[in-house]
């Protein structure tokens, strides 16, 4: 026997194609009134628009906005939280952690060198030597 969801989620599937028609003729309906009452030479008044749009026009209200001070706290936690996994990347990897703030994950130097040497922009030789030293966690500027 199914369960009481399993019959309830059936029955939605199967009700969804009649709702999504009777939207869809509901539409369909409104817009050729409106053509007609276009074709008769009549506008929709001030208050008519109003009640099928609201107050507003549809429009939302936008949320909250944040002072320029929230957003630059919020940049530099994520800098932060960056900054850690980066570390911790070096330091699972044996490495000593890169002394900038600003300095590229392990995994992001490999996908560099990969693309370079892909490119051509370094020697084939060098690019695969390149990749083999920044897959074993060394490099020419992670290097102790």
């Amino acid at each position: 026997m199914p369960s009481i969801k399993e019959v309830n989620d059936a029955c939605a599937k199967a009700h969804e194609p009649i709702v999504q028609n009777e939207i869809r003729l509901k539409r369909i309906r409104e817009q050729m009134e409106m053509r007609e009452r276009m074709d008769r030479g009549e506008k929709p008044t001030l208050d008519q628009l109003k009640e099928k749009y609201g107050e507003n026009w549809g429009l939302e209200r936008l949320k909250s906005t944040k002072t320029a001070e929230e957003k630059r706290e919020e940049s530099r936690i994520a800098l932060e939280r960056s900054q850690a996994r980066i570390r911790a990347e070096y330091i699972e990897a044996g490495l000593n952690p890169p002394e900038s703030k600003f300095a590229l994950s392990l995994s992001a130097r490999r996908l560099m060198a990969e693309q370079d040497a892909a490119r051509g922009l370094i020697g084939a030789e060098n690019g695969e030597e390149l990749v083999a030293q920044l897959k074993r966690g060394i490099g020419p500027s992670t290097a102790g």
